[in-house]
Formats: C-alpha cells, structure tokens, sequence
C-alpha cells in the first residue's frame, strides 16, 4: 500500500445570488459553485482533485499561499483549506 499523497489549497467561497461560487486564487482557472455551502464544498473537493490529477505534469505553485494571507485578501469571505489526496 502506497503512502498517502494529501494536497490543499485554499478556497475562497463566495454567496452570489442562491448559489455558492468557490474559487483558488493561487489556479485561477479553476472555480466551481453549488446551491449550497455543503454542496460548493462537495464539488470544489471533486474539482481539485481532478485538475491536479489532469495537470500532475505542470508547474503549479509550489507552495499555495497561506490561509491568513488568503483571508486577509477576501475579508469578506469565506476562506478555508480544502484538502485532496492523490494517487502517486
């Protein structure tokens, strides 16, 4: 059994109308939304992982910034780690 590859980055979520919109400053082309906070979580955990599978082989940022920065960025809004775990 291989060990455990777990990689987060922070999300900033955003109430925008009814729904949810989820967003990774540090991979801008990358954000999702849901009707609801349970349901942003859902698909930004499922996003994350599969654009990081998809782009193993590209230059990401090495480290994502930290949380504090990150809430400092968007006062406004909800800031947290949302954590993956890829295959090696």
């Amino acid at each position: 059994m291989s060990n455990p590859n777990f990689v987060s980055y922070p999300a900033v979520f955003s109430q925008v109308g009814h729904s949810i919109t989820v967003i990774f400053p540090d991979i801008l082309e990358l954000s999702v939304s849901g009707e609801s906070y349970a349901e942003a979580i859902v698909n930004a955990t499922a996003s994350l992982k599969h654009y990081l599978e998809k782009n193993s082989n590209s230059t990401l940022a090495s480290k994502p910034e930290s949380l504090k920065h990150m809430r400092a960025s968007f006062p406004e809004d909800l800031v947290q780690l949302v954590a993956v775990e890829l295959r090696n």
